[in-house]
């Protein structure tokens, strides 16, 4: 019972975790940073109208 509240905690946010980088969007989201907190590889582009980080999973080519 004990792991499925702190299952449903973590689910909820309510548990501290480790920030990895502190700002605004546009000055923290980067491919290798992201990359390495999602442990997939991800790539940060610019929204073509508002400029926004989209960030996208890498697809294989």
């Amino acid at each position: 019972m004990r792991a499925l509240r702190t299952l449903f905690a973590a689910r909820r946010c309510e548990l501290p975790a480790p920030t990895a980088a502190d700002g605004p969007p546009a000055g923290v989201f980067d491919d290798e940073l992201l990359s390495r907190v999602y442990r997939r590889p991800v790539e940060v582009l610019a929204h073509p109208r508002t400029g926004a980080p989209l960030v996208l999973p890498r697809r294989a080519i």
